[in-house]
């Protein structure tokens, strides 16, 4: 019995021993089967997991006569593309930072950017953005290159954005060795043009050195790409503050400008304010480089005043555009608020003129066969009123009349203005009116232009009034009223004396020169 019962014992410990050991090998073949499957599905497993790795890319900015980036340098007039050590380039995958590559040392258009990205997959692309993957261009400081010592805002260190894509095909990624290469160059494309505006008192040869730009447009002149917030904002205005205040050069980083109408306001040391307008600019391309010299009108000359004769109105000292009371100032078109300086080239034609095309004739001030559309300037198309603001506008014709009729004002012709040998010619109208007899204004010879041609500079006084030429219908019927007309002052000295002093016709296309009055 005993022998049995020991049996029985020793079969339950074997089958204990056998269900044991069953169960350890198939721990042990789940065991084996798990590792069996971490190698087969192994990528999977770690791509969700993020790993570090090095990157390098072979990175070319383009040399061409178009190039694709500039990054930057000037030599004479060009603009040279380089890379500059350290510049720091984002690794972008959508809207996620994989991290950030330095440039290597060199000084030309092809360098090795180099660092550190994390990722958990091999992305479909990346792309690549130069100083910062939002291209934000406000607090630009006017200045091109960086200084050799220091930090510093200038265009060459913040603003000088590119950008490249590299699809997946270009990439090779090492899980061995953990690092990232690019096949071939990484060709960056400029996200900007850089423009030089040197700026200029209407004279043409007086420099403006400003303290603060202001560029404002009817298109678009600034461009946000945020990637964070997959937003993008366009600007029509654009301010530079802190400028240096000592040099006209303002160099600016201009983001995807579309053409139309382009405006600078430009403020200096001495808190003067001058303004350039232009229409139909054209486009400033992204990746070029170009120089612009304006020649800008002081839109609130600190020594104009309103000189009061005892008439209907009070008289500017000085022309719209001047920056004295002997200044010409600028010459208009009339109807057109962008003035342009003697001698500045500018051909006033009627294929130039504003108000005017070969389709539709005359867009404004027109007649219909029935009447005119308008009889005077319009607020928008008076040059004072444009360019002085406030009360300031173009006289009319019967205030021009009222300062001819000889019962109002004296008019005397001089070569010599200022009596000092300078030989500025002109008219001086003086009150008699009582109690205004002491008051007087001087009208500079200012002659007239017809295409880049001026006439009678030195003995020849013509101004605009606001006031349309309504005595015809507006046709081709006879040759002074060939191109449709307004009224403007008259005044001409010949042999010694005033040989005409009258209010006239003139084609509008033409460049007269303008005095503004006020209440």
């Amino acid at each position: 019995m005993k022998t049995v019962k020991n049996q029985n014992a020793m079969n339950k410990m074997t089958n204990k021993l056998r269900t044991l050991g069953a169960a350890i090998f198939c721990a042990a073949a789940l065991a084996a089967c798990s590792s069996d499957d971490d190698i087969i599905d192994g990528s999977s497993v770690k791509t969700s997991e993020k790993q570090v790795y090095t990157m390098t890319v072979q990175a070319t900015k383009s040399t061409s006569d178009d190039p694709e980036t500039r990054a930057l340098s000037l030599e004479g007039k060009t603009l040279k593309v380089k890379w500059n050590e350290g510049e720091t380039v984002y690794v972008m995958d959508g809207g996620v930072i994989l991290g950030t590559l330095t440039a290597a040392a060199s000084d030309n258009a092809t360098t090795t950017l180099k660092g550190e990205i994390t990722a958990s997959s091999k992305p479909v692309w990346i792309d690549l953005y130069l100083h910062d993957y939002n291209m934000v261009y406000t607090g630009q400081t006017g200045v091109l290159l960086k200084p050799a010592e220091g930090t510093d805002n200038s265009i060459e260190t913040n603003y000088d954005f590119a950008r490249v894509r590299i699809e997946t095909s270009a990439i090779t990624w090492d899980e061995t060795s953990h690092t990232v290469t690019v096949d071939g160059s990484a060709n960056f494309t400029s996200h900007q043009a850089i423009v030089k505006f040197s700026l200029y008192q209407s004279d043409g040869t007086t420099p403006i050195n400003a303290k603060s730009l202001t560029l404002t447009t009817s298109g678009n002149i600034l461009k946000f790409l945020n990637y964070q917030t997959n937003a993008t904002d366009f600007g029509k205005e654009f301010e530079l503050t802190g400028l240096s205040g000592t040099t006209n050069d303002i160099y600016v980083a201009i983001s995807n400008y579309t053409g139309n109408k382009l405006t600078l306001t430009a403020t200096d040391a001495s808190s003067n304010t001058y303004t350039y307008t232009k229409e139909s600019v054209g486009r400033f391309q992204d990746g070029k480089y170009y120089e612009v010299k304006v020649t800008m009108t002081n839109t609130a000359p600190l020594t104009v005043e309103a000189v009061d004769l005892g008439l209907s109105v009070k008289w500017a000292n000085m022309n719209v555009g001047a920056e004295s009371v002997t200044d010409r100032g600028l010459y208009f078109a009339w109807g057109e608020t962008t003035g342009h300086a003697f001698g500045s080239g500018y051909k006033f034609s009627l294929d130039n003129y504003a108000w005017y095309n070969s389709t539709d004739k005359f867009t404004k001030y027109k007649h219909d066969g029935s009447s005119w559309d308008y009889e005077e300037l319009a607020s928008e198309d008076d040059a004072a009123a444009k360019i002085w603001g406030g009360v300031w506008r173009i006289p009319t014709k019967a205030e021009w009349e009222e300062l001819l009729n000889e019962d109002n004002c004296t008019w005397t012709w001089t070569t010599d203005y200022k009596g000092d040998g300078t030989n500025v010619a002109g008219v001086i109208v003086t009150s008699k009116k009582d109690g205004y007899t002491d008051k007087s204004i001087f009208l500079p010879a200012t002659g007239s232009y017809s295409g880049d041609n001026n006439t009678g500079s030195e003995i020849w006084a013509t101004y605009w009034s606001k006031s349309l030429f309504t005595d015809n219908d507006g046709t081709d019927h006879a040759p002074n009223y060939h191109y449709d007309s307004a009224w403007r002052l008259e005044i001409l000295y010949n042999a010694g004396s005033l040989v005409r002093r009258r209010v006239h016709n003139e084609n509008r296309y033409c460049g007269i020169g303008v005095r503004a009055v006020c209440p």
